[in-house]
């Protein structure tokens, strides 16, 4: 990543930052390299909504996000670029929650004014270099109608651990509500992870892993995308909202079973053929993310740890969609077996 650096304002640490460094676990270096380039700062902007239908009480939620965010030692991260050579280091604490309520209840159409709303705040850039790392927004529409919008930036999370926090805010926020004591947090340390992935390279799993991603990515295949537009550095979102239900998930399930493999293969198969179909591409290649996750306490440790490889599927080989779905979910396998990839340092 020689000459790979961010030209931004100057640093304004915390009081008692530990500017020791440590270098990016190999997911973050990915982002960096790629986020460095600026065609988009918000590229890596990671933005949810979570929406509340009936009663809340604003002021607990709010208690709950600035608990949650605070448990999360990966926030408290600052990074910086040396020679061309980006590290990360810790503050003593995180930077003050970026919180605000918005009331959109007085518009004729505030969803409309929502999704308008949801965009703005995800295309506001973040600092993740001097530890801005998140805002938080809550939306409300009307009466008992509520968004909260979550923006991360990718360098210290990722969609698991988006999923974390917000089942710790709930736990919070339950508690706060009940008058019961708030239940320990289960989050693991992002640092232990640092520490993981910097000595990994030494160890005979590398070897292993090293080994199996190079066959496995010998044959470089394009990504085949919808559409067949060349992508610009400008991120174009797109929304398709669509909620199954249980007896939808029930008969996915059934049909994953018929088929000796997994819903999730399902879906990926469904999803190869669908893309075929549209591309007119016989031998589709998708990105396919990986948790990058190895035991139950990386499992329960908010962060950036998950990265995407591509994943291919030859719609001609296969005569029925069971043996596709079974092809994926078995390669799929594979891959998870060696998701822990770091380069060597």
């Amino acid at each position: 990543m020689e000459g790979q650096t961010l030209h931004k304002q100057a640093d304004t640490f915390a009081p008692g930052t530990e500017r020791q460094g440590a270098p990016l676990t190999t997911p973050q270096a990915s982002i960096w390299l790629d986020w460095a380039k600026g065609d988009d700062c918000a590229n890596y902007n990671i933005c949810s909504v979570i929406r509340f239908d009936g009663d809340l009480d604003i002021p607990a939620l709010h208690k709950a996000i600035v608990q949650t965010d605070q448990e999360n030692d990966a926030l408290r991260l600052r990074f910086g670029s040396e020679g061309g050579n980006p590290f990360q280091f810790f503050a003593d604490t995180c930077r003050e929650t970026d919180y605000s309520v918005i009331d959109l209840s007085f518009a004729d159409d505030p969803v409309l004014i929502a999704h308008h709303e949801v965009e703005e705040i995800r295309r506001r850039p973040l600092d993740p270099e001097n530890g801005h790392h998140c805002r938080h927004r809550l939306l409300q529409l009307g009466k008992g109608r509520f968004w909260w919008v979550r923006v991360y930036h990718h360098l210290v999370c990722d969609g698991y651990a988006g999923h974390l926090m917000a089942m710790r805010a709930a736990e919070i926020y339950s508690a706060l509500k009940s008058a019961t004591p708030v239940p320990e947090s289960t989050f693991g340390s992002y640092l232990d992870f640092i520490t993981a992935d910097t000595t990994y390279h030494e160890t005979p799993a590398f070897q292993r892993d090293l080994a199996y991603w190079q066959e496995r990515l010998k044959d470089d295949h394009t990504i085949t995308r919808f559409s067949s537009d060349k992508p610009s550095g400008k991120l174009v979102q797109a929304r398709l909202e669509q909620t199954l239900d249980g007896q939808e998930l029930a008969r996915l399930t059934q049909t994953a079973k018929a088929c000796g493999t997994s819903p999730t293969a399902i879906v990926m198969a469904a999803y190869f053929i669908l893309l075929g179909q549209i591309t007119h591409i016989k031998h589709p290649t998708v990105t396919m993310p990986l948790l990058n996750r190895l035991g139950r306490a990386e499992r329960q440790t908010p962060g950036a740890f998950s990265y995407i490889v591509p994943f291919d599927a030859d719609l001609g080989q296969h005569a029925r969609f069971s043996e596709l779905a079974r092809d994926i979910f078995a390669r799929a396998r594979r891959d998870v077996r060696h998701m822990r990839l770091g380069a060597p340092r």
